[in-house]
């Protein structure tokens, strides 16, 4: 509904981005990223729980960006913005952080 709502709105400058979810499951990540891509988001976001530390956080993200970023929109990271950590992540597609 929110998305639909944002949609039938007029410009307002503001982005909706889909969350792609699924914990460490990555077959349950693939499922979100492909309900999500179906629809019209501005972009999309990794989020939820990405595994106990930057390596597993890293499995995930390498398996869904592409999938993600290969529609052209641009894909966020939540949670995670350290300079450490950016360069680690862009390198697999992702474009913009936070934490």
């Amino acid at each position: 509904r929110s998305l639909r709502h944002h949609l039938d709105q007029p410009a307002t400058g503001q982005a909706m981005f889909g969350i792609c979810h699924g914990g460490v499951d990555l077959e349950l990540r693939h499922k979100s990223a492909s309900f999500l891509m179906e629809r019209d988001f501005d972009g999309f976001a990794i989020g939820g729980s990405l595994g106990d530390g930057l390596d597993s956080c890293e499995t995930i993200v390498r398996a869904m960006a592409p999938k993600l970023g290969c529609s052209a929109r641009p894909v966020h990271l939540l949670g995670i913005a350290d300079a450490h950590s950016i360069p680690r992540f862009v390198q697999h597609g992702v474009d913009s952080f936070d934490s």
